[in-house]
């Protein structure tokens, strides 16, 4: 019964760009409760569509006439018996979000919760959209998804699936996300983060990953003293996992230098690969995180220094919001760049470039003859690649005089520096031998 709230959902239009045109908000999921007013004024003339974003997305209270309006009267019931619906002196409030992601829906506990407890749903914040959106989309045969929370990432998987989370709750709302998008193929347990077995050609993770002192309770975003102490684990049992040919993509912030630390956990012969979006003063990221937190005011100001004192002792001084992959058995190599914010699904960049890292750390053919495939401005001095602003904010620097030798169509045997080759193959600045 409750996959009429999905219909209703998906028949008004209740879309990420939908959203975020309404709130003149990119990404929504940068929403903040104290900027109710400005939220209402913007979605107020945009009817039930409206409606929705307020009731699911900003806790907005509604008349019972607005919430038939809405909902309909099977979907109130579909609500009401899951112990969704809130009646108070303003009208009728949604104790959870509903989260449009990709054409499917999420319920999720409330993001604007003002009294987070251990057991809380994350709800879909900027690192589960990442995940979503940059996760390559192919025929995978069988999936799994570790600390699934609400389901989002086994649920987007497109197979048979298995989701594995350490919280009772959060098996409820996967198993309630798999009734709401009609799927069935897909299985929810609880347990720890390593407790599944088998073999799987995609492993998915977005851990629990703030560095925390001891004693913060939220499950959700807890990941110990380094913040990886689930990564961690998750990243040791991959190759048990992991089918060949096989992907693991992992959406998480934490310390710099993560690729370092991931080789050592995975040792030779698998590739990695750092899509980097923002940095962290850690001071702001340590007093965000208190604040989001139940401590009291007059308490918060001692947790910070707590939290600092724990930083140093982790050596941890610079954190990065990021997307990671690792590929078992494609030779040992690893690579970064810097990524936008992702406002939509770039699987079919994320899956070019996972291709060219692997066909350009692989063996050469000779006599291959690379194109540019990429735009690039050449002047006396210098060559600069101009990507898609989805896939890079800045211009590349190139070498420019192993770019005229491509221009000129040299085989690969002809090009003088070739690790300038590999880099510019690695950027997709080039064509590969596959393409």
């Amino acid at each position: 019964m409750i996959e009429i709230v999905a219909q209703r959902m998906a028949a008004l239009g209740f879309v990420e760009s939908a959203v975020e045109e309404m709130l003149e908000l990119r990404p929504f999921t940068f929403r903040r409760s104290i900027h109710q007013p400005a939220y209402r004024r913007r979605w107020r003339p945009h009817g039930s569509l409206g409606l929705a974003v307020a009731f699911f997305l900003l806790q907005e209270s509604l008349s019972l006439e607005d919430l038939k309006l809405l909902l309909g009267d099977q979907g109130i019931a579909a609500m009401h018996l899951q112990g969704f619906l809130e009646p108070n002196r303003l009208g009728i409030r949604s104790k959870v979000d509903l989260y449009p992601c990709m054409g499917s829906y999420f319920f999720t506990d409330s993001a604007f919760e003002l009294d987070p407890w251990p057991e809380q749903v994350y709800w879909l914040g900027g690192d589960s959209y990442t995940l979503a959106y940059c996760t390559p989309r192919r025929a995978y045969a069988r999936a799994l998804d570790v600390c699934s929370g609400s389901g989002v990432h086994a649920l987007l998987a497109g197979c048979p699936a298995l989701g594995v989370d350490i919280n009772p709750r959060a098996v409820h709302f996967g198993q309630l996300n798999a009734a709401l998008n009609g799927l069935t193929e897909v299985k929810f347990v609880q347990g720890d983060a390593c407790s599944a077995t088998g073999c799987y050609d995609l492993v998915t993770l977005n851990p629990p990953f703030v560095p925390t002192p001891e004693g913060v309770a939220e499950l959700y975003r807890t990941g110990g003293g380094t913040g990886e102490g689930v990564t961690e684990r998750v990243m040791r049992r991959l190759p048990e996992w992991l089918s060949p040919g096989g992907l693991f993509s992992m959406a998480t912030e934490c310390p710099d230098g993560a690729l370092e630390r991931m080789r050592r956990w995975l040792g030779p012969g698998w590739g990695l690969a750092e899509l980097r979006k923002f940095e962290f003063p850690i001071e702001d990221y340590i007093f965000s995180n208190i604040l989001s937190s139940a401590t009291p005011p007059e308490l918060q100001e001692a947790e910070y220094e707590r939290w600092l004192d724990s930083y140093s002792e982790y050596g941890i001084t610079r954190m990065v919001s990021a997307q990671y992959f690792a590929v078992p058995n494609s030779g040992t190599w690893q690579s970064s760049r810097e990524l936008p914010h992702p406002l939509g699904p770039r699987s079919s960049l994320t899956q070019a470039w996972l291709c060219a890292l692997q066909a350009w750390n692989s063996p050469w053919p000779e006599d291959f003859v690379p194109r540019l495939k990429t735009p690039v401005f050449l002047s006396e001095d210098r060559a600069l690649a101009q990507f898609p602003s989805e896939w890079a904010a800045q211009p590349l620097a190139l070498d420019r005089d192993v770019v005229l030798q491509i221009q000129e169509g040299q085989p690969i045997h002809l090009i003088r520096d070739r690790q300038q080759l590999k880099y510019l193959g690695e950027q997709m600045v080039v064509s590969h031998w596959n393409e």
